[in-house]
C-alpha cells in the first residue's frame, strides 16, 4: 500500500478497511481493521467503530462456517432455516390397462417371452444335435449313392457273364466289376452305419438338451433284425 508506505498514518488503514467493507470484501476489511487497532493508540471513537466492525465481520464468518457444516450434513436450507424442497420430475402415467414394471423387468412381455422361448429351444446341445443330424443325413445320402453304384457294377458283371458256372470271354472284366461292386457295397454299409449312429446321437442330444422345464424324455436306442431303432418316451 503505497500511501501508507509514504505516510504511515493509522487513519489510512482505517480508510482502506472501510473501502473493503463497502465493497463487500469483508476478509480484507477485517485484516486492515485489525492493523488499524494494532497501530493506532488514539482516536478512541474510530477504534470503537473499528472494533464493532471486527466483531460483526467475525460473527458473519462464524455464521457462514456453521451454515457450511449444516449444509454438509442436512443439505441446503432456506434463509429461514427450513430445508430446501426438491421435487422429483413428473413420470409418465401408464395408459389404462397397462401395468408399469421396474426397469429391466421383462417378465410377462410377449415379445421378450418369445425371445426367451426361442433361445431356450436352441440350447448348446440342440445346436450340436442339429450339426450331427446334418452330418448323418449326408452319410446316408453317400451310402445310398454308393449302394446304387455297387448294384450297377454287379448288374454290369452279370450282363458280361450271366452264368458264373460257364466260362466267358469277359470273365476277367466281370470279376473286376464284381470286386469293385463289393468294395462299394462295403463303403455303403459303413456310410449307412455312420448315418444311423449320427441319427441316434442327434436324437439323444436333442432330447437331453431340452430347456429345464420341464418335460421328462427317455431315449432308448435298440437294434433288431439288422435295423437300428430309437424309442423316445415322454412328452415334449
Amino acid at each position: 500500500m503505497r500511501a501508507y508506505d509514504l505516510r504511515p498514518e493509522p487513519i489510512i488503514l482505517f480508510n482502506v478497511a472501510q473501502t473493503y467493507r463497502l465493497e463487500f470484501s469483508s476478509e480484507q476489511a477485517l485484516v486492515y481493521y485489525k492493523r488499524f487497532l494494532a497501530e493506532s493508540k488514539i482516536a478512541e471513537d474510530l477504534r470503537d467503530e473499528a472494533q464493532t466492525y471486527v466483531a460483526e465481520i467475525e460473527a458473519e464468518q462464524r455464521a457462514r462456517e456453521e451454515q457450511k457444516k449444516l449444509d454438509a450434513t442436512t443439505g441446503p436450507r432456506e434463509r429461514d432455516g427450513t430445508p430446501v424442497k426438491v421435487t422429483a420430475p413428473p413420470m409418465d402415467r401408464p395408459s389404462p390397462g397397462r401395468s408399469v414394471r421396474p426397469p429391466g423387468d421383462t417378465e410377462g412381455d410377449p415379445e421378450d417371452a418369445a425371445t426367451r422361448g426361442s433361445g431356450a429351444v436352441w440350447s448348446t446341445k440342440r445346436k450340436v444335435a442339429l450339426g450331427v443330424a446334418t452330418g448323418g443325413a449326408l452319410a446316408l445320402v453317400a451310402g445310398t449313392v454308393l449302394g446304387v453304384s455297387a448294384k450297377t457294377k454287379q448288374s454290369d458283371a452279370h450282363a458280361l457273364c450271366s452264368d458264373p458256372q460257364v466260362a466267358c470271354d469277359s470273365s476277367r472284366q466281370a470279376n473286376d466289376l464284381v470286386h469293385s461292386g463289393h468294395t462299394l457295397a462295403i463303403d455303403a454299409n459303413v456310410a449307412f452305419g455312420v448315418g444311423a449312429a449320427a441319427a441316434i446321437a442327434a436324437g439323444v442330444l436333442w432330447f437331453t438338451g431340452a430347456p429345464e422345464s420341464h418335460h421328462a424324455v427317455t431315449v432308448v436306442p435298440s437294434a433288431a433284425s439288422g435295423q437300428i431303432l430309437v424309442t423316445a418316451h415322454g412328452s415334449f
